[in-house]
């Protein structure tokens, strides 16, 4: 679940009266787990409790935890195209079958950074 949710954005929306207040966009934990299941079961908030209570975090790294039953997720939303069939192969061909001179991986690494050197993150100089 953690590869296809992320913490919901929080924005400024506007109530009825007209006065702003802040709102969390996304669905709630337990939501997600009904989505991931397929349907809701009566013991729905002890599968929540596991998911938040096997949350693998450490306090004392700064981290803080992912799963809260407080908290909304969104959908992480990325286009693989066939990046996903290709990576798979590509792996298999670097594992198992031409580890070190892998054609297929040089052929799938070149298409996948190809521009990279052209891209520009908005505050940083570029590199040329």
């Amino acid at each position: 679940m953690r590869d296809c949710l992320r913490v919901g954005d929080t924005i400024r929306d506007i109530n009825a009266e007209g006065e702003p207040y802040y709102r969390q966009l996304g669905d709630s934990l337990s939501g997600w787990v009904q989505e991931f299941l397929g349907k809701y079961y009566d013991f729905e908030g002890e599968i929540v409790d596991a998911i938040v209570a096997a949350d693998d975090y450490d306090p004392r790294d700064g981290d803080g935890p992912f799963w809260d039953d407080t908290q909304c997720y969104e959908r992480v939303q990325y286009l693989l195209g066939d990046y996903d069939e290709r990576w798979k192969e590509t792996l298999a061909d670097v594992k198992h079958r031409r580890r070190f001179f892998s054609e297929k991986a040089r052929l799938f690494f070149t298409q996948l950074f190809e521009g990279v050197e052209d891209l520009y993150v908005p505050g940083r100089r570029r590199a040329r």
